[in-house]
């Protein structure tokens, strides 16, 4: 599967300072926002640079569940046009996160992302698990941050906000 096939795109590409990212039970998938009503945003976007940056839905769009498949995939990805940024992302928006559940999720889908594309034509590649609830994380994760950054050769990082230089 493409994931930049021209299918997948569900909105246009946009370059605002700030923006959030969410996912609603009640729509079909995750999407972008600069609407504060929809408050509280699952992941806050800051790109300061004002570049261009796209979001794709990955889960029910790119990777559709089916009956019977049990194929685990992350909310979204979100790429600056000129390749210099990549990020997929996790939305947990629950009381307790699961975070090895949310890093599986990750995993999957950046497994699916390298057997089509190569990352390294990204010169910036992170992996988001965003919690709006929890937007700063308590303790550390660095061993199992580290183990994922060497595994898969993307950064990963508990925050709900999304830094673009």
């Amino acid at each position: 599967m493409d994931f930049f096939d021209a299918k997948y795109d569900k909105e246009s590409a946009r370059n605002d300072i700030h923006f959030g990212i969410i996912d609603r039970e009640t729509e079909p998938y995750a999407r972008t926002t600069t609407d504060h009503a929809d408050d509280p945003w699952d992941a806050v976007v800051n790109n300061q640079s004002n570049k261009n940056l796209h979001f794709i839905p990955i889960d029910k769009n790119i990777v559709k569940r089916e009956k019977g498949n049990k194929k685990k995939s992350c909310d979204g990805m979100l790429y600056k046009i000129d390749n210099s940024f990549l990020a997929f992302v996790e939305i947990k928006n629950r009381k307790k996160s699961d975070f090895k559940h949310a890093k599986e999720q990750l995993a999957s889908t950046i497994n699916e992302f390298v057997a089509i594309h190569d990352p390294k034509v990204f010169r910036k590649r992170e992996a988001y698990i965003a919690d709006h609830r929890h937007p700063n994380f308590q303790y550390s994760h660095k061993s199992e941050m580290n183990e994922f950054r060497s595994k898969f050769g993307f950064r990963l990082l508990y925050q709900n906000t999304i830094e673009i230089e």
